[in-house]
């Protein structure tokens, strides 16, 4: 997934964990630069302690320079990304289909790309390409949206689309989400608790926290959004890419009848992931958009309380 077809974007909260739920950016997979929030779905593993070898130098270079709606969606402003031939050096058609990737609007070739802090904040290894037999490294640039490492770390596995994230050094990065999560569905409460996977992104004008949790049996997951801006706080979304979704058995309901009535009640909203405290209340959630499908689950009492420890 992703803008430019380089550096990968999924949507931009994917998820990383054991079992969690899918991705921050768009319900119907709109990716690289639309959505809000995918209704839940799986995740990847959280990663390793193992570190990162060094990239040797590429043989084609792409940097790209995202909008500021584009860059808040994506977690991400500046990338440039090496790429080179798993074995031997790249032919003429692996590097025209690795070019091909490399497109206005955002990204042009490059020469070169900077690989060391303080200008690179997060490295993200993509994953190997089949076809091309390629190998890429996207390095993530100091900028409004990663303005240091802490603020790549909180939201390392929705910059690298649910990849294993490493700092600057090359050291792998675990990000730990702790606290509580959980929510009445029909009347009887559920404690989500288990298996959180949180991010967090800011652009300095607006921020927003991603939180997911399972039950006890794994079989239910919800995913929840909670932007702020200004003194206002919302579940972002619209009845196509909502803010808030719910993992039935497989089964996923996400869709209110009307997204606008998603209500919230934001006590504490730390800056860089340092906390979230709040109550929200989704209403009725159904399988399909505008009431229809399977449904409806009645949600209430939310509350969520969590921290991020990069």
């Amino acid at each position: 997934t992703g803008a430019a077809g380089t550096t990968g974007a999924a949507g931009a909260t994917g998820a990383a964990g054991t079992t969690g739920t899918a991705g921050t950016t768009g319900a119907a997979g709109t990716t690289g630069g639309a959505g809000t929030t995918g209704a839940a779905g799986t995740t990847g593993a959280a990663g390793s302690s193992a570190s990162l070898p060094e990239a040797p130098a590429g043989e084609v270079f792409c940097e790209c320079d995202y909008t500021e709606a584009a860059a808040f969606l994506l977690g991400k402003q500046k990338t440039c990304s090496v790429t080179w031939a798993k074995t031997g050096t790249l032919d003429a058609n692996q590097k025209k289909g690795i070019e091909a990737g490399c497109e206005a609007p955002y990204c042009k070739l490059a020469t070169s790309c900077p690989r060391t802090a303080p200008d690179v904040v997060g490295i993200c290894p993509a994953a190997d390409s089949p076809i091309l037999k390629t190998k890429q490294y996207v390095f993530i640039e100091k900028a409004t949206s990663t303005p240091d490492t802490t603020a790549f770390a909180v939201n390392a596995t929705g910059i690298c689309g649910g990849l294993q994230a490493y700092d600057p050094a090359g050291n792998a990065i675990s990000t730990k989400c702790t606290g509580t999560l959980k929510a009445s569905i029909d009347g009887t409460m559920v404690d989500f608790s288990n298996h959180l996977f949180c991010g967090f992104k800011s652009d300095g004008t607006k921020s927003l926290y991603f939180v997911s949790g399972q039950d006890s049996t794994s079989n239910k997951t919800i995913n929840l959004n909670i932007q702020q801006q200004d003194t206002t706080y919302t579940v972002p979304g619209n009845a196509i890419a909502p803010g808030f979704g719910y993992l039935e058995n497989n089964t996923a309901f996400a869709f209110p009848k009307d997204a606008t009535s998603i209500s919230v009640t934001v006590t504490k909203f730390g800056a860089w992931g340092s906390g979230l405290q709040a109550t929200f209340s989704p209403g009725e959630l159904y399988t399909q958009p505008g009431g229809k499908g399977t449904g409806p689950r009645t949600f209430t009492d939310g509350s969520v309380d969590i921290v991020i420890s990069p």
